[in-house]
């Protein structure tokens, strides 16, 4: 047998995690007006390409917070999610939400690779005492709360978008920061 002469070009793995894929799903009694127009926000974000990127956003909110509140890598999550949302051949929202008799679903599916030992986790105190505070006992266990906690975000994001709109929550809270420093 002829020896081989192989040379290694690179030794990272991917961060568009496929195979570690996610769902998270949530049924929420809601008036059924509310509910409508947040089913009908998520269709316009399955279809418009722009819609999708701030839905998307809105739901990388609280995702991206716990990766990285869990010493997890928060860059590599976010470009996997972004991968995933283009995956059919089109960028769209990660989430869907249905509504049926004022009975909001809203699911999503995204992949997720995430652990709770080793590297930055294993040597960070704030990380352990996050997973800690979360009783989390595996990696699979943290990704279901990454999961439902974008679809949680999701959901806070697009009810306001249809009741009392996302300008007057950022702004009762840019009033609130300003009123802060100057009264310090």
């Amino acid at each position: 047998m002829a020896e081989q002469n192989i040379q290694v070009l690179t030794a990272i793995v991917s961060n568009n995690s496929t195979e570690s894929l996610v769902t998270a799903e949530a049924t929420i009694e809601i008036d059924d007006e509310i509910a409508y127009k947040i089913a009908q926000l998520s269709e316009i974000a399955q279809l418009d390409p722009y819609r999708a990127v701030t839905d998307n956003k809105g739901f990388l909110n609280g995702a991206s917070g716990v990766v990285q509140a869990t010493g997890n890598d928060y860059r590599a999550f976010e470009a996997g999610v972004h991968a995933y949302a283009v995956a059919f051949g089109q960028y769209q929202s990660v989430t869907k939400w249905t509504a049926a008799g004022g009975v909001l679903k809203g699911i999503t599916t995204i992949p997720v690779m995430v652990g709770i030992l080793g590297g930055t986790i294993g040597v960070h105190p704030v990380a352990q005492a996050n997973l800690k505070l979360l009783d989390v006992q595996s990696g699979d266990e943290l990704a279901s709360v990454i999961a439902a906690t974008g679809l949680a975000q999701n959901f806070a994001a697009l009810y306001a978008l249809v009741t009392t709109g996302i300008q007057s929550g950022h702004m009762k809270l840019h009033n609130k920061a300003v009123n802060k420093e100057t009264n310090d």
